[in-house]
């Protein structure tokens, strides 16, 4: 832990995170950078299909 960073988090936070900590961590980010995916998906998805009703619209 460097020197600054005793300020930046509480007091209760360890200084050397507990494996479990870790995992918790990693699970979450995990989550959230799937749900960003599918998010993404889901948009390209909704933008090709309206790209398509207003090109047979258009033609």
């Amino acid at each position: 832990m460097r020197r600054g960073d005793r300020d930046r988090y509480p007091s209760h936070t360890p200084a050397h995170p507990t494996r479990a900590f870790v995992d918790a961590l990693v699970d979450v980010q995990f989550t959230v950078g799937s749900d960003l995916q599918n998010l993404h998906r889901r948009v390209e998805f909704q933008q090709a299909v309206e790209g398509r009703i207003a090109y047979d619209q258009v033609g």
